[in-house]
């Protein structure tokens, strides 16, 4: 807004010449005050319906999918502003435009005025000069006719009496001759003279009435000039407060983004360390098939068989210790789990009262002013800080839940693959003992002796 203040300000300067031409350009600005004013409201129509949508999806009980609504919803609201601010500028820019060209226009008007007035002031002292000249012309053709007279008179004297009266008789009709003759010249040379004073006359009436239209005109423009700086000065800090409430909501909204991309880096990382905890146990899984193989080797001898039956035997007392401690824990995560959903739910009830009360404050803060709306703003953001914290929260308590799961989970099966290895060992100590019995049938009698000495009660 400041550099159009600095391209209008050379083409305020001069004087705006028709009354019309003000009023439209009074209307052009009201006009654009609607229209900033109708655009702002739009705008906080469309900021509440985005935070009514964030609410109503804080509900929902699927809390992974809150992190990809909230990045799109930024999406949204930045293409929002975006496409406003864009829009604001060509109609800035088009407004700015059709204001230049009919400053232009009345610049040229002005011009044209201002080129008639310096002409007729420029044939005012040339027609003054010809009165003047005129003037001075008929004292010279009076002092000149009185002059010749009186050396005609000195140089042509007479001898005779006759001479005298003949030259007198002459003198007289030329001196009536001339007389007529001065007073004809007189009249005409005093008619010329009324004529270019009663030109004279209307040439300063005129001059006196542009003069005065051209001051009105003037003291006009100068208003009108200091109606629209104030008025570009209001809209330049109108846009200016906008654009630092935007500066700061997109600030907001990055700092969201940070930390859901922080959230996601973090589940990601969660991920990796799991893949290489299962990577590991598959490694280890391949000594225990050695240890299987061997273990099947050695059941040739009965003793290390009886002694693996029990050390196995014991190790499944130990993990059924285990697994009712395990039990235990599961069951007092799954109360606590109950706790915290409770907790959750009651967090989320008196949410939604402080949503309602908040509703009810934001209705009557509407109907007292609109610079209010900005704290309903900063209300309704730190409402959604509580609410991003809380939803910290509960995906912090679900990961939790789903850790104590899957080590259950993993308890469980480590449980069940040594009860396969138990029964397991069980019938390969039947088979065994059928073996030894097969072979105390058809053994001598001293060979039953040696195995049955061997053979521990």
């Amino acid at each position: 807004m400041r550099h159009l203040m600095l391209l209008l300000m050379p083409l305020l300067l001069p004087a705006l010449s028709n009354a019309e031409m003000l009023e439209s350009d009074l209307e052009d600005s009201r006009t654009c005050e609607a229209l900033l004013d109708t655009e702002n409201s739009e705008l906080l129509v469309q900021l509440k319906e985005v935070g009514t949508c964030v609410l109503l999806n804080e509900n929902t009980a699927d809390h992974e999918h809150n992190s990809g609504d909230l990045i799109s919803e930024r999406r949204k609201l930045k293409q929002v502003y975006e496409s406003i601010c864009s829009n604001k500028d060509k109609e800035a820019t088009e407004a700015v435009q059709k204001f230049q060209q009919k400053l232009e226009e009345l610049h040229v008007a002005a011009c044209k005025k201002d080129d008639e007035i310096g002409r007729l002031q420029a044939e005012a002292p040339a027609s003054t000069n010809k009165t003047l000249v005129l003037e001075d012309k008929l004292n010279e053709m009076h002092s000149l006719d009185k002059a010749n007279d009186i050396q005609s008179l000195k140089v042509g004297q007479p001898v005779t009496h006759k001479h005298k009266l003949a030259f007198l008789s002459t003198i007289q009709s030329k001196e009536a001759g001339n007389s007529v003759e001065i007073i004809q010249e007189n009249a005409d040379h005093g008619a010329i003279a009324g004529d270019l004073r009663a030109e004279l006359r209307k040439l300063k009436q005129a001059y006196e009435t542009l003069s005065s239209n051209k001051d009105k005109e003037i003291s006009a423009a100068l208003a009108v000039e200091d109606f629209l700086l104030n008025k570009l000065l209001r809209m330049d800090k109108d846009s200016a407060g906008l654009l630092k409430i935007k500066e700061v909501e997109a600030a907001q909204a990055n700092e969201a983004a940070q930390k859901l991309q922080q959230i996601v880096e973090e589940l990601q990382v969660a991920v990796r360390y799991k893949a290489d905890e299962i990577g590991r146990l598959r490694a280890e899984a391949g000594p225990l098939k050695i240890k299987e193989v061997e273990a099947a080797q050695a059941n040739k001898a009965v003793q290390m068989l009886l002694q693996n039956v029990e050390e196995v035997q014991v190790a499944v007392r130990n993990k059924d210790d285990e697994i009712g401690k395990l039990g235990a824990e599961v069951g007092h995560l799954k109360i606590k789990q109950v706790e915290s959903a409770q907790k959750l739910q009651q967090n989320v009830e008196e949410l939604q009262v402080a949503v309602r009360n908040k509703d009810i404050e934001i209705g009557r803060l509407q109907a007292e002013a609109g610079i209010l709306n900005i704290k309903e703003v900063e209300a309704v953001k730190k409402f959604q800080q509580n609410v991003d914290v809380l939803q910290v929260e509960v995906r912090n308590k679900d990961d939790e839940n789903c850790r104590l799961r899957a080590e259950a989970a993993n308890a469980l099966k480590m449980v069940l693959t040594l009860e396969g290895k138990l029964l397991e060992m069980q019938s390969l100590v039947k088979e065994k003992d059928d073996e030894i019995q097969k072979l105390k049938i058809w053994q001598p009698e001293s060979l039953k002796c040696k195995c049955a000495s061997s053979i521990p009660v």
